[in-house]
């Protein structure tokens, strides 16, 4: 009995044992379950952390740009900061009972940062009413008092007051009479008559001065075509719009030639500019929608010369139509089609130091201090430049005060920039650190500038001559196809240089409409370009 009792007892303990294991090897894998819904719960924690990051990294990125549009749209266009508070509003009515200094010249202590400058502000002399040119025609109007009689009063004295006045410019008709003649001698002689003229459009009904003037308003004061039209209807005169189209068309054809060697000159000159801008086009197959076409610009400072190029992309390919061969040195944005082609043609690409400005001014409100420090630094480098163009210095002294001034500065910059690179933990996103990281990139070609006085800080004298494009398309928004955008580019090419030459650009359209209606255009006609010009013929059309 007492056995069968104790086999019962240990089948029951073995039977317990087993059950217990199961329940161990149960708990075992619910442990292990809930171990690897612990990792996964970390890995989507970490993941969410790292999503919560990125989202609030876009966030500040969107805040920067809205904060950028903003600017665009409501802040000022320029970049010109104020170390100071302006406080001459704020003094405005503060000032009735102070008296006013009577020198003629200020002395004022400026504080930059680490250093302070005399600045002399030269208090202009106040010469009365505005005086007009000389070469103004005047007209003479005398006003006698009421009752003046010649024979019994004489003049002791007079005051002269001088007011502008304007005439309504004339559009005429220029009737040309060929009369036939012949010999009273010898009427066997035949019949002599004066050849036809010949004109910039062959058996057409105008004159260049009519076609000078349409290109002079639509090129220079950006009036379109159609609005010239109601200048001209409003003479009496009704010309369609297709027929001034192809006054405008027959200017370009007809200085298509002249744009070649005005071309090929400029590639020949060893610095140049160049830059780029949008232009709208009407597509061959759709008129109801506009592609965006580029206008390639190359300026040349020393010859205050600017040649517009249209290409329908930004590819390297228009690149080097507008480029060529050209192996010189060449001055860019950081736009990188110039640095494909400088692989190939071997050029001296350098960049702007006004686009590495804009990026650390963009930056001011994410980060001021970093980007106070190197605005700041950039301000005096323009302050060298400023005072070597208003003292006109030479090549050679401009190079001499850039080593001398702006090399230690553009150093300085330069250890600031590899200092930031080098720092730990930068977020590539943020406005500052792409800031830092296209200046550094581009650092040697910022700073080739000062070791050669033929080049110039910046691209700022190409965006001046592209200027006149962004206002025109606003008047009249589109070019009507690709070969209209190729004649406005040699147009703008020969209007902009003749204005940067300061020649009166009707005059000078007008006198190059006459060689090129006269003469063979050949590579001598390469001293008709408004930079190429003897004393005379620019004493003869300048404004």
């Amino acid at each position: 009995m007492e056995r069968q009792d104790f086999l019962a007892e240990n089948i029951e303990l073995r039977t317990r044992a087993q059950h217990l294991e199961r329940e161990l090897s149960r708990h075992k894998i619910i442990g292990q379950n809930l171990r690897n819904e612990l990792s996964e719960q970390k890995t989507i924690i970490k993941n969410l952390e790292r999503e919560l990051s990125e989202a609030r990294m876009n966030v500040e990125c969107l805040r920067n740009e809205l904060n950028e549009f903003k600017r665009i749209i409501f802040g000022p266009a320029s970049e010109k900061r104020r170390s100071t508070p302006d406080t001459a509003q704020l003094e405005l009515f503060e000032q009735e009972n102070q008296e006013t200094p009577t020198e003629t010249e200020q002395e004022e202590q400026i504080e930059v940062k680490a250093y302070k400058k005399k600045k002399n502000h030269k208090r202009k002399k106040s010469c009365g009413r505005h005086s007009f040119p000389a070469n103004l025609r005047r007209e003479i109007e005398e006003l006698f008092p009421e009752g003046y009689d010649p024979e019994t009063m004489r003049i002791i004295g007079e005051d002269a007051t001088e007011i502008l006045a304007y005439k309504k410019p004339e559009i005429f008709v220029k009737k040309q009479v060929r009369p036939k003649v012949v010999s009273i001698k010898d009427e066997d002689q035949g019949v002599k008559q004066a050849p036809v003229p010949p004109r910039l459009i062959p058996k057409g009904m105008v004159d260049e001065s009519l076609i000078a003037e349409m290109i002079t308003e639509k090129m220079l004061y950006h009036t379109p075509v159609y609005r010239f039209k109601k200048k001209l209807k409003h003479v009496g005169v009704d010309i369609s719009n297709n027929v001034l189209l192809n006054w405008f068309h027959a200017a370009a054809e007809n200085l298509k030639p002249l744009y070649h060697l005005m071309h090929k000159d400029l590639l020949s000159q060893p610095y140049i500019q160049v830059d780029e801008s949008t232009i709208k086009v009407l597509p061959k197959n759709n008129k109801n929608s506009c592609k965006i076409g580029y206008m390639w610009v190359l300026n040349v400072p020393k010859l205050k010369a600017a040649l517009f190029h249209y290409g329908a992309g930004r590819s390297q390919e228009e690149g080097r139509k507008l480029l060529g061969d050209y192996n010189g040195i060449v001055q860019a944005d950081g736009y990188e089609v110039y640095q494909g082609l400088k692989e190939k043609n071997n050029y001296t690409l350098i960049y702007c130091m006004a686009h590495a400005r804009r990026k650390f001014y963009q930056a001011l409100g994410t980060d001021p201090p970093r980007a106070d420090f190197f605005l700041d630094k950039v301000d005096q480098l323009y302050d060298i430049e400023r005072r070597a163009r208003e003292e006109n210095y030479s090549t050679e002294q401009r190079l001499l005060l850039r080593r001398k001034e702006a090399i230690p500065i553009l150093t300085e910059l330069e250890n600031w920039l590899n200092e930031q690179v080098e720092k730990p933990g930068a977020v590539l996103k943020t406005p500052i650190e792409k800031a830092i990281k296209y200046s550094h990139s581009r650092w040697k070609g910022l700073m080739t500038y000062a070791q050669d006085g033929r080049l110039e800080i910046d691209n700022n004298l190409i965006e001046n001559s592209i200027r006149p494009l962004a206002l025109g398309r606003k008047n009249y928004l589109f070019a009507a196809n690709n070969y209209t955008a190729q004649n406005l580019a040699i147009l703008y090419s020969l209007v902009i240089t003749a204005e940067k030459n300061k020649l009166d650009v009707y005059k000078c359209l007008l006198w190059l409409f006459e060689k090129v209606v006269h003469n063979k255009v050949t590579d001598d006609a390469i001293n008709w370009l408004p930079y190429n010009l003897d004393q005379d013929t620019i004493e003869k059309l300048s404004s």
